[in-house]
């Protein structure tokens, strides 16, 4: 029972199916015929079941297959349509042009002027037959040339003239050459040339002998032979020349050979040379030889072969060099310089130092070390005792000053008007009615226009026809004009009067014409009767002609009777 069950369930489903599958199929028809009568716009063609614009220049499109026919002036060529070429006189659609109008030639379906040296053409070929002047090849014409005897179509000239050769098809002229062969050149010179490469090379002067294959063998007497070239013999001291060498040998009294050239002995104080080499030994007495050069040392009086071993009087030797002593130096060791001084001389670094007349004691290498009385010692140096002083010590100065000092910096300074003082520091208070405290002194109050001073600063008010700058009282009469000042130098406010500011200075009013002023400005406005406005001056109005002016631009309207207006100017007319 349960299998049949199964089984009917299994038919059920498969007509579920079937029926499926054949509304599948009619609907795949239904589509399939609405796109078989599809219809596209006008201008438009179906192609791969797409409706397609049909192609600019075209006049007939198909479906499927594209354009078919074309408008005038154009031509098919796969199914496009391409522009006819002027030149050309007849087209065939998918090929091109088939023939060309007169004066042109056809050549891969295009048309190509022809050439006026060209008298005959075939089609696809090109030029066949050239004018009489010129000689064809690859379909070109080529020009003959007045020095070819004779020229083939497509190899070019087979024939020279008169003094020129064949080869390459061109002719080559040939110069001093007394004997030629096509193809090859020049195979015997005229005389006085020899012959090289298949070209007549000029003799060489002074060569004696030649070969006509190589070139010069032997030169005449005072020329050495070189790579086939005479060389004169022009150096100096040179006694005998080997060819393709050059000088072997030199006169030995003033010259030595190097890379074959004659050298002048000319090394200072050397007494030997060598070949190639140069100075091999100098003078002992007066140089030492180094690098084939005799070298000198200054004040040196004895040398041996690596330089100066003894110096002259007056100097003593330090790596190789003679260096001066000190002029009281009594003995001296070299490498070294000075190890003792003469009397009245300490040394120092190897120099004698003279030893102050006021020193009592002294060291060599440091100086003085105790002075005699009434001096105290500072650096090495004795300086005399002031009687402001009542106690020093040694490389400091006083430490104790008389009372009517007090001590600074190790100098007794004068009290003068202080009312309190402090070691090492100043004034501390003074005499207030005549002074003022700035830096531990008293400075007097002497400060013209002041009436108020300050401890450290100074003046700090002035009278009233001062003004206060930098602690000092400025008088207010520097600026002419001024009423107000911002310093000593600069302006605030001017008397209105006579007088306008401009750049914190005070300006007269003077210019002609002017009735009104503004500060920082100037002129701001002029006697219009007479004058007009122009970059704050005012400007005469004597234009002649002129009838109306305006500020800043001049005048504007003339006397249209005689004359007109040209950038501001009454020009005259011409009246005849």
């Amino acid at each position: 029972m349960k299998i049949n069950l199964i089984k009917i369930k299994k038919r059920i489903i498969i007509k579920i199916l079937m029926k499926r599958i054949q509304i599948i199929f009619l609907l795949c028809l239904f589509i399939l015929n609405k796109i078989d009568t599809q219809q596209c716009d006008e201008g438009y063609f179906i192609f791969k079941n797409i409706c397609v614009k049909c192609f600019k220049n075209c006049e007939k499109c198909e479906d499927n297959i594209g354009c078919v026919k074309c408008k005038d002036n154009y031509y098919l060529m796969n199914n496009k349509c391409s522009s006819k070429n002027s030149k050309c006189d007849k087209y065939e659609n998918d090929i091109g042009c088939i023939k060309c109008k007169d004066n042109y030639y056809l050549k891969n379906y295009d048309c190509f002027e022809k050439n006026k040296i060209c008298i005959e053409y075939k089609d696809n070929y090109g030029c066949i037959k050239c004018d009489t002047n010129y000689y064809l090849k690859n379909h070109r014409c080529n020009e003959k040339y007045s020095t070819c005897n004779k020229y083939e179509d497509e190899i070019g000239c087979i024939e020279c003239s008169s003094g020129y050769y064949l080869k390459n098809n061109q002719c080559q002229k040939y110069i001093n050459c007394e004997k030629y062969e096509n193809e090859i050149g020049c195979i015997k010179c005229k005389s006085g040339y020899y012959l090289k490469n298949y070209k007549c090379i000029n003799k060489p002067n002074n060569c004696e002998i030649y070969d006509e294959k190589i070139g010069c063998t032997k030169c005449t007497s005072n020329y050495y032979l070189k790579n086939h070239n005479c060389i004169y013999k022009n150096i100096n001291g040179c006694i005998k020349y080997e060819n393709e060498i050059g000088c072997v040998e030199c006169n030995n009294n003033n010259y030595y050979i190097k890379n074959y050239n004659c050298i002048y002995k000319n090394v200072k104080n050397c007494i030997s040379y060598e070949n190639e080499i140069g100075c091999v030994k100098c003078d002992l007495n007066n140089s030492y030889f180094v690098k084939n050069v005799c070298n000198i040392i200054m004040n040196c009086q004895k040398y041996n072969n690596t330089g100066c071993i003894e110096c002259k009087n007056g100097y003593y030797l330090k790596n190789q060099n003679c260096k001066k002593l000190p002029y009281y130096c009594q003995e001296f060791k070299n490498e070294i310089g000075c190890i003792k001084c003469k009397d009245n001389y300490y040394l120092k670094n190897h120099d004698c130092k003279k030893i102050n007349s006021n020193c009592e004691k002294y060291e060599n290498e440091i100086g003085c070390i105790k002075c005699k009385d009434n001096y105290y010692l500072k650096n090495q140096i004795c300086l005399e005792k002031s009687k402001k002083c009542v106690e020093y010590k040694d490389n400091y100065g006083c430490i104790k000053c008389d009372n009517k000092y007090y001590l600074k910096n190790h100098v007794c300074v004068e009290k003068s008007d202080c009312i309190d003082y402090k070691d090492e520091i100043g004034c501390i208070k003074c005499n207030e009615t005549y002074y003022y405290l700035k830096n531990n002194a008293c400075i007097n109050k002497n400060i013209l226009g002041c009436i108020g001073y300050e401890n450290e600063i100074g003046c700090v008010k002035c009278k009233d026809n001062y003004f206060l700058n930098n602690n000092l009282c400025i008088l207010r009469d520097n600026i002419l004009g001024c009423i107000k000042y911002k310093n000593e130098l600069e302006c605030l406010k001017c008397e209105q009067t006579d007088f306008y500011l401009k750049n914190n200075n005070c300006l007269i009013k003077n210019i002609l014409g002017c009735i009104d002023y503004k500060d920082e400005i100037g002129c701001i406005k002029c006697n219009e009767t007479n004058y007009y406005l122009k970059n704050h001056n005012c400007m005469i109005k004597t234009i002649l002609g002129c009838i109306e002016y305006e500020n800043e631009n001049g005048c504007i309207k003339c006397n249209e009777t005689n004359y007109y207006l040209n950038k501001h100017i009454c020009i005259l007319k011409n009246i005849e």
